[in-house]
């Protein structure tokens, strides 16, 4: 389109150009033949000669087409196309109804005109991939592929047919060099990145994903697929081969830093990098990020990382988890946390006072942790109290079901 409209600029400035040279001198032709002579201006004489031109050129192509039409010698080549045209439906609508054999047959058959060779082809490939003839999938695909607009098309489905036969290294072998032919094709970029996903090979689709969400349609599924990405490149630099703690903290901080602002708003990763921070020693760091826009953005997963931190007192974090609780009163989650920091920091009672607020707020987790507490300080019978009434709220979420009878007991 480009093209065609910067070559109209350029006639359109040729013709002005050319239609001023003549107004300045029409100039002047005269043709002499056997006693007959015509007069006239050059730019009429050269009008005529492009008439002329353009004339002859259509007159051509009419009769071209029309001796095409008329001729006995294209008959022949007419009935193979007309046949092809035929097949290629027939086998389009066989393979669409699942007749996997009779969709290879057709397709392969129409596959012998080069107008719908390649179509064709990848049909028959497709075909003969439902009925797991691998040889015959190569073999179409090899037909495809020899034809000029062919290359491409082969290339994806040779890629889709070994993503979804299990072997996602050789799709992506197939899509890195298809995209030497088409960088900015926006299926090759999307399967791509569909495989790098599959092999957790996160480090290269992040290159990926500026392309995939221009030509993303669905805003809610890429946003989804960028948020699992960052959070598997996250999950694998964690559990990587990083000699010390210390390597891994860097690799995850450059991660950080190299993710875009939405992302790090996402309570989800925001939760997972700072138990990350905590979990290899950089409590600080953790006890950052948490406490970073709480406030505005709360959610019950970040504060609950504060019973992971080690290297930070917990007599400090316990007053950070003190000063939540004013502005949130009852929160389980917060109770339970706190309850956990209290027992670090060896405060028994406050450690009690928090599970038994978290367990009356239904959270089963505190009353486990308020019957061990009861447990090890002496209170057996608080601790029998507390696990009979945690069996209780188990039970709650269990279906009505028919129970036995005891033994020795009349209805």
């Amino acid at each position: 389109m480009k093209q065609s409209v910067i070559l109209l600029v350029l006639m359109a400035l040729a013709g002005i150009l050319f239609g001023m040279w003549m107004l300045e001198d029409a100039g002047y032709v005269l043709i002499i033949r056997d006693g007959w002579q015509m007069e006239t201006t050059l730019g009429f004489a050269l009008f005529v000669l492009i008439l002329a031109a353009t004339s002859v050129a259509i007159v051509t192509l009419v009769l071209a087409t029309v001796w095409d039409i008329l001729s006995p010698f294209g008959a022949g080549g007419r009935w193979r196309d007309y046949l092809a045209r035929q097949r290629m439906v027939s086998g389009f609508y066989a393979l669409v109804e699942g007749r996997w054999a009779k969709a290879e047959r057709l397709l392969s058959a129409a596959a012998g005109s080069p107008k719908w060779r390649v179509m064709a082809a990848l049909g028959a490939a497709q075909a003969a991939a439902e009925q797991h003839d691998d040889t015959a999938v190569r073999r179409y695909l090899e037909m495809a592929h020899d034809q000029k607009r062919g290359r491409l098309a082969a290339g994806l489905m040779a890629a889709h047919l070994a993503l979804d036969e299990g072997y996602p290294g050789e799709a992506r072998n197939e899509l890195n060099v298809l995209r030497d032919i088409a960088p900015k094709n926006p299926r090759l970029i999307r399967m791509l990145a569909e495989t790098l996903a599959h092999m957790e090979d996160w480090s290269n689709l992040m290159p990926l994903l500026p392309a995939l969400r221009q030509h993303s349609t669905n805003e809610k599924a890429f946003y989804a697929f960028e948020r699992r990405a960052w959070h598997g490149w996250l999950k694998q630099t964690a559990d990587g081969a990083a000699p010390d703690t210390k390597a891994r903290i860097d690799a995850l901080r450059n991660i950080w830093k190299k993710m875009p602002a939405p992302m790090q708003r996402e309570a989800t990763l925001r939760a997972q990098y700072a138990g990350y921070l905590a979990q290899f020693g950089d409590g600080e760091a953790a006890l950052s990020v948490i406490r970073k826009d709480i406030e505005s953005q709360w959610d019950d997963r970040l504060p609950a990382i504060l019973e992971c931190i080690q290297n930070v007192a917990p007599e400090r974090l316990l007053a950070l988890l003190e000063g939540w609780l004013d502005q949130r009163p009852g929160n389980a989650v917060l109770l339970l946390t706190a309850g956990r920091v209290a027992l670090r920091a060896q405060l028994w009672g406050k450690a009690r006072a928090f599970f038994e607020s978290a367990g009356n707020a239904g959270n089963a987790t505190a009353l486990a942790e308020l019957a061990r507490l009861s447990a090890a300080m002496g209170d057996n019978k608080k601790a029998l109290m507390v696990l009979e009434e945690r069996l209780r709220l188990m039970d709650a979420h269990l279906p009505d079901l028919p129970m036995p009878v005891r033994l020795g007991v009349s209805e």
